[in-house]
């Protein structure tokens, strides 16, 4: 699989088969903090990821 970290404009490729949380924790990245978007659809946690996925994840900015 390939994963575009664009907080670091890195992307990285990749043998995985697993959760978006499994990706994220094997990539040592704060879920609570991204977005995990494939094909333009923003993924939960619990969505299923195959070797031949291609991902970006976005960290989420707040402000007040």
């Amino acid at each position: 699989m390939e994963a575009y970290i664009e907080k670091d404009d890195i992307k990285k490729k990749l043998k995985f088969r697993g959760t978006v949380l499994d990706l994220l924790k094997r990539l040592d990245i704060n879920p609570a903090g991204v977005n995990v978007i494939r094909d333009r659809e923003m993924l939960s946690n619990d969505d299923v990821l195959s070797d031949d996925d291609v991902v970006s994840i976005q960290e989420i900015f707040m402000g007040g």
